[in-house]
């Protein structure tokens, strides 16, 4: 498809706004926008959200940076009660309170939920979601496909979703899928030193090329290295030109 549009624009057969791609499923969005990223060529989505814009997206990548980064108050935010873990926004002003009067990040906060005032079921819930992060972070785990479909299905979003019974809730599972079937991608790309779209983007295969006895990233590291391609490809895909 790019080979198409570079070739029409080349040409001078077409400008860049004459050109459309049509898909049929929101999930196939994405790896037509990483392409066009990569390639530079502009781009608009039509009628829908952006792959990596979309809530349960960003609800899943908000896990994974909170895995890499305990002090990322907004993904930490942004998970505390999602699924629903009854963590209402009375309990996260209480944790938002202590942690600036005790002077610690809110994760750290969330640790001591029951001294910041929390009581109930958002206690229980925040435990949940604390002994769920730490498993993971612990679990040894290389890939990040493994980590990623672990916090899907352990958290219960997943079951939350399928409960809806719905053709929302059906297309959001279908963009979870794609979100997997990328971090799998990206894993086997960066164990085969063969590059690829995001691990391209995110540098990894260039630091192998440049030392062929350099061993694939693993576990947070590799996290952290996927994480980053997808902010490179969402900084790019804002950037005006």
């Amino acid at each position: 498809i790019i080979g198409q549009i570079d070739q029409l624009v080349d040409r001078a057969d077409a400008r860049y706004s004459e050109i459309a791609v049509f898909y049929r499923t929101n999930a196939q969005s994405r790896v037509l926008e990483e392409a066009l990223v990569r390639s530079g060529v502009p781009y608009r989505v039509v009628g829908g959200t952006k792959f990596y814009d979309r809530r349960e997206v960003k609800d899943a990548l908000a896990y994974l940076r909170a895995l890499v980064n305990p002090s990322d108050e907004v993904s930490w935010k942004r998970i505390v009660n999602v699924p629903r873990r009854g963590v209402g926004d009375t309990s996260i002003g209480k944790i938002e309170r202590y942690a600036r009067g005790a002077g610690i990040d809110f994760a750290e906060a969330l640790a001591e939920a029951p001294v910041a005032g929390v009581t109930g079921t958002a206690v229980k819930g925040i435990r949940e979601l604390l002994e769920l992060t730490d498993d993971i972070r612990s679990s040894g785990a290389k890939g990040v496909a493994d980590m990623l479909e672990a916090i899907l299905k352990r958290s219960g979003y997943l079951a939350e979703l399928e409960a809806e019974h719905s053709i929302e809730s059906q297309g959001r599972l279908e963009n979870l899928q794609e979100l997997v079937g990328v971090a799998r991608e990206f894993d086997e790309r960066v164990e085969s030193g063969t590059g690829g779209a995001l691990s391209d983007i995110a540098g990894i295969t260039t630091e192998l090329d440049g030392n062929a006895s350099t061993e694939p990233p693993k576990g947070v590291a590799r996290l952290q290295a996927f994480l980053e391609g997808i902010s490179l490809v969402t900084d790019m895909d804002t950037t005006d030109g």
